[in-house]
């Protein structure tokens, strides 16, 4: 609904820089309530599992930078976004908003096993379930897929310069826990890694239905 609300603004408006950051109040808090209950959720029930006599470590490094990306990407959308009603408009926001559900969906389904939230020197076995059977670093693709979803829903330029510096992060954090996850379990996580992709499932064509957001996990 916000997605397409702003179909309707119109930059020579005065009001518009009034009623953008209104419209897009809903589409930014679903994001971060996403967020909030899926790492809850998944965290509680990785205490759980481990009981309370064995805590293990948060892994801070990718909420902290699922933060800053949050934050860098909205701010510079709502300070050189664009509007209108074209044709074009009208395709960006349709993608924009499936990259969007793409986000929510892989933030999910990544907090659904306890490595999205252990520290990674901790873990006592890495997951090769549900969607890590495809893909090994869920919560970086999502982030991935909301910076494209950002640049379409705000038909920003300026963005377009961001995306790869954030996917660089990301594949720099990937990298530096595959290569722990390498140190800690050794061969069958490097066979692990043959078989699933760092962000996008690879392989046979199930693999890319996987990816494609209309498989069942």
């Amino acid at each position: 609904m916000v997605a397409f609300a702003n179909l309707y603004l119109r930059s020579e408006k005065g009001t518009v820089y009034l009623a953008v950051p209104y419209l897009l109040i809903p589409f930014v808090r679903k994001i971060i309530s996403v967020l909030v209950k899926s790492t809850s959720e998944g965290l509680s029930r990785t205490m759980s599992d481990y009981n309370v006599d064995k805590k293990k470590g948060y892994n801070a490094f990718p909420a902290l930078l699922g933060g800053l990306n949050l934050i860098v990407i909205i701010q510079m959308g709502l300070g050189s976004q664009t509007f209108g009603v074209g044709f074009w408009d009208i395709i960006f926001v349709l993608a924009g908003t499936y990259f969007s559900y793409k986000t929510a969906r892989y933030i999910v389904k990544a907090h659904d096993a306890k490595q999205a939230v252990i520290r990674t020197q901790e873990l006592d076995d890495f997951e090769k379930e549900g969607i890590y059977s495809k893909i090994r670093h869920p919560v970086g693709a999502a982030f991935i897929y909301f910076n494209i979803a950002c640049v379409l829903l705000f038909r920003s330029i300026p963005l377009i310069a961001a995306v790869p510096v954030f996917a660089a992060l990301w594949f720099i954090l990937a990298k530096y826990q595959d290569s722990k996850l390498i140190e800690r379990f050794g061969e069958p996580y490097e066979l692990y890694m043959s078989s699933a992709g760092m962000f996008r499932g690879k392989g046979d064509s199930d693999l890319r239905l996987a990816d494609s957001g209309y498989d069942i996990y």
